[in-house]
């Protein structure tokens, strides 16, 4: 992350009467936006830093770079959660626009990252705040071709829920000579629209969700260079793409890619660290290495010793340890440029066992428990869930998000679970029909009467729907909770064995399903047993032969 303040260009500077600092080199005459220089960075510094050739999907990158393009409706709001590469896209632009890959009215365009700290810094009283800001926006009444980019607007906004922070970007978004690009997450969206309704004719929104296990696979490539310049470390694609599917299901509660970037360089460092481990003794990083430590120890007693005869007023002995301690210096520089030339000489191979190891560093879940598909996290983390539901009020799927804890299917092998109403009729057809058929197919079953602990009765019910291997669902006197139970189910693509009294009670989406039709008596209950221990039977036959 760049660290802001200043620009670049205000080196050894006077201060100015905004606060900020002004060259004093014969360039910045020229300079038409001096003020808005002293807050603001150049993106295209930033990414000369970064030197990454960052990744956006293509119909994004065309839609801004549309936008940028408008005369009335001129600024952009990116909406998305943090860590989906928001910031990605505003860079991938600018960085098409630096290599002249745009129309002739973007070539000339240049976009600042508006540093706030620095314009807040400073102002003791009442207007000065403004006075920065009028400055600014006095200076891009002079230029056409600069951006404002707001990398954090919520803090402009809403800090201290001061108004009059919020009434400067008011009138920064009315005026026509002002450009802008912020981005926000769906709660800050939600805050915005709520309090400037009235500013939505001169905003843009271009929503970001999650990438795809392709696409963070290409973003992680565009890293993965700048990690083996830095780290030495290389990786195999099959590799990668597992360390974004672990990532997925062990780091639920962060988004694509930025929790696999994450987890790849922890993994580079960590390598990195235990560097003399995957090295041979016999080579040269591993020799200098060691000669280089020797030295810098020798060096460190060489400092002490100084330091105890030079107390005991024995100065030529101390000049003689002086004068050995410069010349080890010199010789602890010379072995440390050889040690650097050696280490670019090593590449460090990442495996799966190291993806599996940082992994249970990071989340604290063993290894071995990772290795089998154990202890996943139980979060509402499934992005197509994330997509659907962004314009949901946040209230509403927090109160889901309390209540159905994960929405990930983990399978217990030999386990079935069985919804039906709670009466004493069906706890006996439970009893002496399902139950038996169940463990005649040697499956451990539980009805949703039986699982009820302290807490929520529906989030341990989602549970059960989630891990059961087999589920029943006896939906006769169409029974409210079973039918809503059922719904669970097939929200999650589990497909229940279905039994019924009358099949013309059965909800209309789902008389076209396979179902048993039994009878409410004796005999009945005799052929429901045998037919439901078939099924059983055969729904594990096919189920264990796709596992």
């Amino acid at each position: 992350m760049a660290q802001y303040g200043n620009s670049d260009d205000d080196d050894d500077d006077d201060r100015g009467m905004f606060g900020g600092t002004s060259s004093s080199r014969t360039a910045s005459v020229a300079r038409t936006t001096p003020v808005l220089d002293n807050f603001s960075i150049s993106l295209s510094k930033i990414l000369l830093k970064d030197n990454i050739k960052y990744y956006a999907k293509e119909r994004e990158v065309n839609q801004l770079l549309k936008f940028l393009q408008k005369r009335e409706k001129h600024h952009t709001f990116i909406i998305g959660e943090v860590g989906i590469g928001r910031h990605s896209l505003v860079k991938a632009v600018v960085q098409k626009i630096q290599d002249k890959n745009v129309g002739i009215q973007l070539k000339d365009l240049s976009f600042k990252l508006i540093d706030f700290d620095s314009i807040v810094a400073g102002t003791k009283y009442r207007g000065q705040f403004e006075e920065r800001f009028k400055a600014i926006t006095n200076e891009l009444e002079k230029t056409d071709n600069v951006i404002l980019y707001f990398e954090n607007i919520s803090t402009f906004l809403f800090e201290d829920d001061n108004w009059n922070f919020g009434y400067s970007f008011n009138q920064l978004l009315k005026s026509k000579v002002v450009r802008i690009i912020a981005v926000l997450t769906a709660d800050e969206y939600e805050i915005f629209l709520k309090k400037f309704k009235s500013l939505h004719r001169y905003i843009n929104i271009i929503k970001l969700f999650p990438p795809n296990s392709d696409e963070t696979l290409e973003i992680l490539k565009c890293h993965l260079l700048n990690y083996q310049n830095e780290y030495s470390c290389t990786i195999d694609e099959i590799t990668l793409k597992n360390l974004v599917e672990l990532s997925d299901i062990y780091v639920p509660d962060e988004f694509q890619p930025s929790k696999s970037i994450s987890l790849l360089e922890e993994i580079c460092v960590t390598k990195n660290i235990n560097l003399l481990n995957y090295v041979s003794p016999d080579s040269d990083f591993f020799l200098y290495s060691k000669e280089y430590d020797s030295i810098i120890q020798r060096i460190e007693a060489i400092k002490y010793e100084k330091n105890e005869v030079v107390k005991r007023q024995r100065y030529e002995e101390g000049a003689l340890l002086r004068d050995e301690e410069k010349k080890l210096e010199q010789k602890a520089e010379k072995v440390k440029n050889k040690l650097e030339v050696s280490r670019k000489d090593i590449e460090l191979s990442i495996t799966i066992d190291d993806v599996m190891s940082t992994l249970s560093d990071v989340t604290g879940i063993s290894v071995s428990k990772i290795v089998n598909g154990e202890d996943i996290p139980n979060r509402l983390s499934n992005y197509n869930i994330y997509e659907n539901t962004l314009s949901l009020p946040r209230f509403e799927i927090s109160q889901t998000q309390s209540i159905l804890h994960g929405d990930q299917i983990i399978i217990k092998r030999g386990t079935a679970f069985v919804l039906m109403p709670h009466t004493k009729e069906f706890d006996d057809i439970f009893n002496y029909v399902i139950k038996p058929a169940m463990e005649t197919n040697d499956l451990s079953v539980l009805k949703a009467d039986n699982i009820y602990q302290p807490g929520n009765i529906l989030s341990q019910v989602w549970h059960e729907i989630r891990s059961a291997e087999v589920i029943v669902a006896d939906v006769s006197d169409h029974n409210p909770n079973v039918i809503f139970e059922l719904g669970l189910c097939y929200g999650i693509q589990r497909c229940p064995i279905i039994l019924t009294r009358d099949p013309a009670e059965l909800p209309f989406n789902l008389r076209n399903l396979r179902y048993i039709h039994y009878e409410n008596t004796t005999s009945g209950a005799q052929k429901l047993r045998e037919k439901l221990t078939s099924t059983i039977a055969e729904f594990l036959s096919a189920v264990r032969i796709q596992m």
